[in-house]
């Protein structure tokens, strides 16, 4: 069987303190079942882009959202998600970790080693950074 999983990260700009990575993993016909599930809740709360930060800020297909909206909206989509994918997984590093671990070298970037925590492993391949949810479509695929 294969599988496909979707990261995003967050917090590499400078000046964060904290850097997190977090994604989804399913096989095609798990993926199959996500779109279209997400498909009908964004219809339904009128949400064509999803980024956790637009939800926050109450900005872009959020705004003027009340947060009984946004709970009601987030509850709706975790369910979603519980129910068609086979595992999430996060990882948050630390930037003072970060210096102290790698001495502040740039030749380890944040994303990777978030990459390495949150998949167990030691490749240095991580994903393209900045993927979102888009209607029915998930991001492009590692």
């Amino acid at each position: 069987m294969i599988f496909t999983a979707y990261f995003d990260e967050s917090g590499t700009h400078a000046g964060a303190e904290l850097t997190a990575m977090a994604g989804f993993l399913g096989d095609r016909r798990q993926w199959r079942k996500f779109e279209k599930r997400t498909g009908k809740l964004f219809k339904r709360f009128h949400v064509d882009v999803f980024h956790a930060i637009d939800v926050r800020r109450s900005d872009k297909d959020f705004a003027g959202w009340s947060v009984d909206r946004k709970i009601e909206f987030f509850d709706e989509f975790q369910h979603v998600i519980n129910e068609t994918l086979e595992s999430g997984v996060a990882a948050f590093l630390r930037h003072e970790d970060y210096r102290y671990y790698c001495g502040g070298s740039r030749s380890a970037k944040v994303a990777t080693i978030c990459w390495q925590v949150a998949t167990d492993s030691k490749s240095s391949h991580s994903p393209t950074p900045g993927a979102s949810v888009r209607g029915r479509h998930p991001p492009p695929s590692l």
